[in-house]
């Protein structure tokens, strides 16, 4: 479960660092498939150049109802870590509800031929979408990410604390690690902690960096660990 202070990984944030006025992207997961193939052509060179040779970090990618319907996107995949000599276990392939009710059987084909080619599944924002429990159990996921919407609002309404407390619990009873998104500050983190939860995520821990900033960040923190 998830320890006080104790740093589990990290992800990776691709961004338009100078946007194009005239660039419109029509969904957040759009450039899903080029992204991951940016990723795996510029991770390792600039993890070397800033001295990151320890533990590999766990890459997070968003999966669009496009790619989830591709039946060839797993073969795509394949060809992309073997160009770049990536394992596919340091990547968490990440599925909001929605994208995976939009067709829900050809959704978990893609779904299993990811996992059995090694990739972590995880079904991000969970509690936004109508996802069925059925699906839940037979789809091949390693993880449920709380939608940050209901770990935000723990303190204040006992309604978000419930379904937080009851989804930490139905994940677990499914075989499921649990990250909760959105943690804001120490009472949440211990909130958490208090509730059983594998991980959190959110501006308590760091907001989004560089990777220059984020080595250091991290080293600051496995020292602190190690003490």
């Amino acid at each position: 479960m998830l320890p006080k202070h104790w740093y589990a990984g990290s992800t990776l944030c691709v961004a338009w660092c100078r946007p194009c006025s005239s660039f419109r992207l029509r969904s957040r997961q759009a450039l899903s498939a080029n992204s991951l193939c940016g990723c795996l052509k510029k991770l390792p060179k600039s993890c070397r150049a800033c001295g990151l040779t320890a533990a590999p970090l766990r890459v997070a990618i968003n999966l669009s109802t496009r790619d989830l319907l591709d039946q060839d996107f797993p073969a795509k995949l394949d060809a992309m870590m073997l160009k770049h000599n990536a394992p596919t276990n340091a990547f968490c392939l990440e599925i909001t509800e929605s994208a995976i009710m939009d067709d829900p059987q050809r959704a978990e084909a893609t779904l299993n031929r990811l996992s059995e080619r090694g990739f972590k599944l995880s079904i991000d924002d969970f509690g936004t979408g109508y996802s069925s429990l059925a699906y839940l159990k037979r789809l091949p996921v390693n993880e449920l990410k709380i939608d940050k919407s209901f770990v935000m609002g723990m303190e204040n309404d006992e309604s978000d604390a419930k379904i937080v407390r009851s989804t930490i619990d139905l994940a677990h009873n499914l075989g499921l690690s649990v990250v909760a998104e959105g943690v804001e500050n120490q009472a949440i983190l211990d909130k958490l902690v208090e509730l059983q939860c594998d991980e959190a995520q959110g501006y308590f821990m760091s907001k989004p960096i560089p990777l220059p900033d984020f080595i250091a960040w991290r080293a600051k923190h496995q020292a602190s660990q190690a003490a």
